[in-house]
């Protein structure tokens, strides 16, 4: 049978139980502290931050807030969170970074050239496909090019099949790309690899469609 749980005694119990431990690790000479990296002023993040430190606050975690512009350099964030890592005093970090404002289009089109051909695509697969589960997962892609309009980036995929989250995952790593995390040439060994780790993140399916189904009469 199942049971209604009402959030607020859950949460109230799960701070009273961080508080503790918080107290013993202090009692241990441990102060635990939390960055909080925020890129922008965007009005989801700047919520879920206040609640971060409304958090943090009632069980006694120390954080240490870095707030850049949106116009920040990828180098000079990167180069914030690597210092994070190296700073012993710190123990977590929560980064708040919308995706860039300026992806670079001629980076993705030279990745998206990669994917053109047949090959086997497994590393573009999401978990749960059942073509991946019968070995299935070699495809041909006969077309795909990077547009830019404005602000927007179309992605085009011709292909005479798709796994699972295939098209997602692949817009996924040429956005790697267009953001200067992915270079182009290593598509190939990506693909070779087999796995799905090494590919680009799964983005969502908002503006994703299907344009056309084309039939060899």
């Amino acid at each position: 049978m199942a049971r209604l749980w009402k959030g607020a005694p859950v949460a109230a119990a799960l701070s009273e139980r961080v508080a503790a431990q918080v107290e013993r690790l202090k009692q241990r000479g441990v102060s635990p502290a939390l960055a909080i990296v925020r890129v922008g002023q965007r009005p989801e993040d700047l919520s879920y931050e206040r609640g971060a430190l409304k958090r943090c606050e009632m069980v006694g975690i120390t954080v240490k807030q870095f707030i850049l512009p949106d116009t920040v350099e990828l180098t000079e964030l990167l180069h914030i969170v690597e210092a994070i890592n190296q700073d012993a005093a710190i123990h977590g970090c929560l980064l708040f970074r919308p995706l860039p404002r300026h992806l670079d289009e001629a980076r993705m089109q030279a990745a998206a050239q990669q994917f053109v051909g047949r090959h086997d695509f497994l590393a573009l697969c999401a978990a749960g496909s059942s073509a991946a589960a019968h070995g299935d997962t070699v495809r041909t892609i006969t077309d795909c090019h990077v547009t830019r309009k404005g602000d927007e980036i179309d992605i085009e995929v011709t292909a005479d099949g798709y796994l699972y989250n295939m098209v997602r995952i692949l817009a996924g790593t040429l956005c790697e790309a267009g953001a200067g995390r992915l270079d182009p040439a290593e598509i190939p060994a990506i693909l070779a690899s087999r796995d799905r780790s090494r590919a680009g993140p799964t983005l969502p399916a908002k503006g994703l469609f299907l344009k056309c189904v084309e039939y060899d009469l």
